[in-house]
């Protein structure tokens, strides 16, 4: 299943690996002052991976490099809403935070999305997750620390 929806997600926003960067669609428009990215501390390896950010029932993240920055979301599959958008950019010494995210009702279709500390974009992930119609998915942004041990 998760294979069979990275692909038609793929297919849908038009990013096939090895394809070359993005091309911006006409129809993209700015965000909202008010719509903000978390900052994630989240350095580790595996946080270049899907599989770190799908934390959701029934998510699934599909990663796309490379991307042209400022990246334009086109709409998700049918049946499917954005839970996360994640842009990564830099490294430890290059930037304060590598992953910045976005969460429900801050990713809209149509907007342009950059990391916020640099120009360019070094992958995107985009996770969805099932949704009946005229559902509204909302996400309590959290701070994924993975150098915080269980004591805080």
């Amino acid at each position: 299943m998760k294979k069979i929806l990275a692909a038609l997600t793929a297919a849908v926003l038009g990013l096939g690996v090895g394809a070359g960067a993005v091309a911006l669609p006409a129809f993209a428009t700015s965000l909202p002052s008010d719509a903000t990215a978390v900052a994630s501390n989240a350095t580790a390896p595996s946080a270049n991976s899907e599989n770190f950010w799908e934390t959701l029932s029934g998510e699934v993240c599909t990663k796309y490099e490379p991307v042209a920055a400022p990246y334009t979301l086109v709409a998700p599959p049918s049946g499917f809403a954005y839970s996360k958008l994640i842009i990564k950019a830099g490294s430890s010494s290059s930037v304060d935070h590598e992953n910045y995210v976005w969460y429900p009702p801050n990713i809209i279709v149509g907007a342009q999305y950059q990391h916020q500390e640099k120009d360019s974009i070094s992958h995107l992930i985009l996770c969805v997750v099932p949704v009946d119609e005229g559902v509204t998915i909302t996400v309590e942004p959290s701070v994924i620390d993975p150098t915080c041990d269980e004591d805080g």
